[in-house]
């Protein structure tokens, strides 16, 4: 199987069993959706092949979402951060 196979094959797989679940109930009860955590949850699907089950707003964070999310923080201060010249 190619690469562009199992990545499409991946995708059907999300969308058919877990995001039109979550939008139909999305729909029923008026909740958001985060189209981040189907992002996360595809993007370990393909590279992982783990499902952290992120588009189930009903479970609880997986230990690897709150890593991502810890790490993307982190990350984001240091690329704000204010660099200052340092003189010799």
């Amino acid at each position: 199987m190619s690469l562009q196979e199992f990545v499409g094959k991946t995708l059907e797989e999300v969308v058919t069993d877990h995001l039109v679940s979550v939008l139909a109930s999305a729909m029923e009860t008026g909740q958001v959706v985060d189209p981040r955590r189907f992002a996360f949850d595809t993007v370990c699907m393909v590279s992982l092949r783990i499902d952290p089950g992120c588009l189930d707003s009903s479970l609880h964070v997986s230990v690897l979402a709150r890593a991502f999310h810890i790490t993307s923080k982190i990350s984001t201060k240091r690329a704000s951060a204010p660099v200052f010249a340092v003189e010799d």
